[in-house]
């Protein structure tokens, strides 16, 4: 009789317990309402809008009707990506088998790598193929890896893409879209950085500067830019005598 008292005891206990914390949710739910409707509606959030050249013409890349990936120049500075192999690991479906040095790459899209030496991951900066395609200049073991500065975006569109792009274009496409003049004012840059290699001897960096405005005002522009980046090595052929032998430069 007493073990049954004190479960009934326990029971109430907890139910009010649990009522009350139900009630003091619910006003500070109310509370929160309150000051909800008191401030307005939330402000619209605005996105930028994403502009590619995918499908040759120049648009919004939500009326694009097929799979791309853009990976802008600001995101490209953040990173401080120097070849694809930094890239690749925020584009899905891109797989970067590096040789070791920047240009020695075999690239693959969609799980579609070569299986012999000609491409299936075509490359292409603004509307201009580069590279070879075919078996007898063994491309799919060197393809264009233009360190990516001045670009306006990268953009890796998954493929088929033969109707656009050619037969070399059966598991996607990369795209160097650069920069173009400006026709109104003048803008310029210069930047540098350096870097340091575990177990290397060496310091490394770079540099990098541009210059683009008008020579004809709204008719006639001019952009130029140069970038050099030396990424120090850490491998010491013994057999040559060689410190720092995969030291990089592009």
């Amino acid at each position: 009789m007493v073990a049954t008292y004190l479960r009934r005891r326990t029971l109430l206990a907890a139910s009010c317990a649990a009522g009350a914390v139900l009630a003091a949710h619910g006003a500070q739910a109310q509370t929160v309402a309150n000051q909800a409707g008191d401030a307005g509606p939330p402000a619209a959030v605005s996105l930028p809008e994403v502009v590619v050249t995918a499908q040759k013409r120049v648009e919004n890349v939500q009326n694009v009707p097929e799979q791309v990936t853009v990976v802008s120049n600001q995101f490209i500075d953040q990173i401080h990506a120097t070849d694809l192999e930094d890239i690749s690991a925020f584009v899905p479906g891109l797989r970067v088998a590096s040789g070791g040095t920047p240009g020695e790459t075999i690239l693959g899209l969609r799980g579609i790598f070569p299986i012999a030496s000609n491409i299936t991951v075509g490359t292409y900066v603004d509307d201009i193929p580069v590279g070879g395609s075919s078996l007898f200049s063994n491309a799919a073991a060197f393809s264009l890896d233009l360190l990516p500065y001045d670009v306006a975006n990268i953009q890796v569109l998954s493929g088929p893409q033969g109707t656009l792009y050619g037969a070399s274009t059966l598991g996607g496409l990369i795209k160097y879209e650069l920069n173009q003049p400006n026709l109104h004012s003048f803008h310029g840059e210069i930047g540098g950085d350096l870097q340091g290699v575990e177990h290397g001897q060496d310091v490394g960096g770079g540099g990098r500067a541009t210059i683009n405005g008008p020579l004809i005002d709204g008719q006639l522009g001019l952009i130029a830019s140069y970038a050099y980046e030396n990424t120090p090595g850490y491998v010491d052929d013994v057999q040559l005598g060689r410190k720092d032998a995969n030291t990089v430069q592009q």
